[in-house]
């Protein structure tokens, strides 16, 4: 009879030991170890969406676009950045400068009304500038995974990167840098569609321009934030009306002293009027370029 009981309890012991382990929480995994005695190991969630410590002071370009799944393109020679700066999302989409208040609330991301400079651009680029305005106005599913950064916004995915692990140029040598915006005075204007001009310094002192129509090369030298050129032997090619009107733009910034800036991938020429051997009657003119 004692043998008997002694075997029953254990079958309830045994019994108890396996309905503890199967009610225990499903996310917890227990791990006893070897001998029995080491801790619980608990998976818990997966990483939270960032919040706006997670994107402030960071700047991501972007690296694939898609509508209702298929790849959408950018117009040539623009690019998607957005900077997160002081609770700002500024927007450069390759026309005007946008921003606005940005907030995180779990995955979601919203963007308050965007102020815009008014710069007259190509129809494209203000189309684009339009699209991606409409997209942040939306509610925004967002995700960082490292350096990447994954907006969705209904069927609209943007994969952008972040510049500090992108091989952004930071030297004004070495770099072929294409024009994207003339400066006339107080004007700022894009290169009509399809006249592509684009300007490389070498580390020996000579650059090399492309203009829209001819090209040709010229000698520069650096002082500090200021570049002296010598104006560009060009070839003779006749150009169309809106290659003419790029070409005298570029050749008329490269005549002189001129002050130059590189940041975020992005060269920018200003030729002052009244500055030493850089006066000219079109009054202050300018290029923006960007790298590649």
């Amino acid at each position: 009879m004692s043998r008997r009981i002694a075997l029953v309890s254990a079958a309830l012991v045994a019994l108890v030991l396996t309905v503890s382990a199967c009610g225990g929480d499903a996310d917890t995994i227990v791990d006893q170890g070897a001998a029995g005695t080491g801790p619980p190991t608990t998976t818990g969630p997966s990483d939270p969406a960032p919040g706006p410590d997670d994107l402030e002071a960071r700047s991501f370009v972007a690296t694939s676009i898609t509508e209702d799944g298929n790849p959408r393109s950018l117009v040539d020679g623009t690019r998607l950045r957005l900077v997160f700066e002081d609770g700002t999302l500024r927007v450069d989409a390759g026309c005007n400068q946008m921003g606005g208040r940005f907030a995180t609330d779990g995955p979601t991301l919203t963007v308050g009304p965007l102020d815009t400079t008014a710069m007259g651009c190509q129809p494209e680029r203000m189309d684009q500038d339009a699209w991606i305005a409409d997209v942040l106005a939306r509610d925004l599913t967002v995700t960082l995974d490292g350096d990447t950064l994954t907006l969705v916004a209904g069927s609209t995915t943007l994969i952008l990167e972040d510049e500090a692990v992108r091989s952004t140029p930071t030297d004004l040598t070495g770099t072929e840098w294409t024009v994207d915006t003339l400066i006339q005075g107080d004007v700022a204007s894009t290169p009509p569609a399809g006249v592509v001009a684009t300007l490389r310094f070498s580390a020996d002192g000579s650059y090399a321009v492309t203009t829209g129509c001819n090209t040709g090369s010229g000698t520069f030298e650096v002082d500090e934030q200021r570049l002296d050129l010598t104006p560009p032997a060009l070839t003779k090619r006749a150009c169309k009306a809106d290659a003419a009107t790029v070409e005298q733009a570029v050749v008329a910034v490269l005549d002189g002293k001129v002050s130059f800036s590189v940041e975020d991938g992005r060269l920018t020429l200003t030729l002052d009027p009244g500055a030493e051997d850089g006066a000219t009657p079109l009054g202050r003119s300018g290029l923006g370029l960007i790298a590649g």
